[in-house]
């Protein structure tokens, strides 16, 4: 038997290394500004016009200074991670690149950085030379880096396709650099009907995308060796090129946060197809995408700057981000007009748990911003795109077309957004959120003939997010409209049999929601 003061003393080293350890899971856990204060921070996308003048890779130690002196930036993003536990790589060392640059004004008689390259054994090369105006191209005016797929679609930028070396995790990491001066610019694309009258949207939801390759939730059916984010893409880009929709809406959890620990490389991964293809897009937010590396102000600010976008952060003094309205437009004027709404998380209110609802200030902007009417002898088809559904989505005596799954995971908090919607000549509503959902269903107000509108799901899309209730295929669904009659169809997409089309449904005609 021990002594009592050696028992004692082992009871006490225990209790040392056990607070030790939560203390290092806490640290590891912490994002880059806390653990290391000392550096200078470089944010790519917002440093819009200095010259790169200098490039270097440091490894941190635990607790240390982790700076290369006041000339260097560090890029706010930890190079090393473990795609295995979805963690840092380690408890005593983090790894970051540091930049230099110099203002584009102030960089005449500066030496710039010129030729970089990361060659096939991922080292990274460059030289340094005076800087030219009259060579302006090869110098390089922002450095990022994107982690597991070399993917940065956007038009003034380049990926180096070859991961670097000297990084201690294990996910790839890639260079990309900025090409020209001056802030990205999307050029933000005018919608309109085609000379048909007709316009296409296609919904993505609940893509769930990973800044790690993604993994496979639920699969259905099944594939070897499954990477949830090439397959998802696989899908999405088949459907793409298949249906060539006129406008993407993204109905939210297009990222999943707790595996985004950079939601840029995440966010550039899901645009990638919609970019290369021209295709305008449109997001709203969901309960997960402000949960990875940045806050939805940050996401929407990021958004703005990406080709082909026409998403924008909506007022600053209602609730959410992302509350705005998109026009479609012919010579009469707008003839379609989509309404985005955040429908934010959870629920702030303990006496009302679950999930967060549309607010009466969001309501009350959408009233006093309801569009004028088109002129002439046309019908305006008005649509609506969120990502947590409305309670009344329970509302089913009516009947479906789809599939009803799961439970309706609605606020249970009802702040009258389906009559104020309603009140606006919205005639379909689509939303995410409940993945093997996918129905559409009338609802009719106390027997009414005038106050009904459609209830949407668009279903799952993405293998990283959960699917399930017995085998859920993901999913895409469209929307065609035909303005010359006021029709709105839809019909959706598998991903197993994506040359098929299935539950094919008028939603309205003449404007107005109807019923087959």
């Amino acid at each position: 038997m021990l002594p009592v003061r050696l028992n004692k003393s082992i009871m006490r080293l225990a209790l040392y290394c056990a607070g030790l350890f939560i203390i290092l899971f806490i640290l590891n856990n912490q994002p880059v500004a806390v653990l290391h204060k000392q550096a200078l921070r470089y944010v790519p996308h917002e440093a819009t016009d200095d010259v790169l003048t200098g490039i270097s890779l440091k490894t941190c130690y635990f607790f240390s200074t982790c700076s290369l002196g006041p000339e260097w930036r560090m890029v706010p993003k930890q190079l090393d991670w473990n795609k295995d536990t979805g963690k840092k790589w380690s408890f005593f060392t983090q790894q970051y690149l540091f930049v230099k640059s110099v203002p584009l004004t102030e960089i005449m008689g500066n030496d710039a950085v010129t030729k970089l390259t990361v060659k096939p054994d991922g080292s990274v090369v460059h030289e340094i030379e005076k800087f030219d105006p009259n060579r302006s191209n090869r110098f390089y005016y922002g450095l990022d880096v994107i982690f597991s797929s070399p993917i940065d679609p956007r038009h003034d930028w380049t990926i180096h396709a070859t991961p670097i070396s000297g990084i201690q995790g294990n996910v790839p990491v890639f260079i990309t650099t900025k090409n020209s001066p001056g802030a990205d610019q999307n050029g933000q694309p005018s919608l309109r009907v085609k000379d048909d009258g007709k316009f296409k949207i296609l919904q993505v939801a609940d893509l769930h995308f990973s800044s790690f390759e993604g993994i496979c939730r639920d699969q259905f059916p099944e594939v070897p060796n499954c990477k949830a984010d090439s397959r998802t893409l696989t899908f999405v880009n088949k459907v793409l090129d298949i249906e060539k929709p006129d406008l993407v809406v993204l109905t939210g959890d297009q990222i999943f946060g707790e595996d985004s620990f950079d939601s840029i490389t995440t966010t550039l991964k899901y645009v990638q197809p919609f970019i290369e293809r021209r295709i305008p897009y449109a997001i709203t937010f969901g309960n997960h995408d402000d949960e990875g590396s940045m806050s939805r102000e940050e996401l929407m600010a990021f958004m703005k700057t990406l080709p082909f976008n026409v998403a924008s952060e909506g007022p600053s003094d209602i609730d959410g981000v992302g509350n705005y309205i998109l026009h479609v437009f012919s010579n009469n004027g707008p003839l379609i007009n989509l309404y985005m709404l955040d429908s934010h998380k959870y629920s702030l209110s303990p006496k009302i748990p679950g999930y967060d609802w549309v607010k009466e200030n969001q309501l009350e902007w959408l009233k006093k911003n309801k569009p004028d009417a088109p002129t002439g002898d046309v019908n305006p088809i008005n649509m609506a795109f969120f990502h947590i559904p409305l309670p009344e989505y329970r509302n089913v005596q009516g009947g479906i077309v789809g599939n009803a799954k799961e439970g309706i995971t609605a606020p249970k908090y009802n702040t009258g957004t389906r009559d104020v919607l309603q009140s606006l000549g919205i005639s379909v509503v689509s939303v995410g959120h409940d993945h093997c959902n996918d129905y559409c269903t009338m609802d009719v107000k106390d027997g009414s003939q005038d106050d009904k509108i459609w209830l949407c799901y668009g279903g799952g899309s993405g293998e990283g997010g959960y699917g399930g209730y017995g085998g859920t295929t993901r999913r895409l669904r469209v929307f065609e409209m035909s303005t010359n009659e006021g029709v709105v169809k839809s019909w959706k997409r598998l991903e197993t049999t994506p040359d098929e089309v299935f539950d094919v449904q008028t939603l309205v005609s003449g404007g107005k929601p109807i019923k087959e």
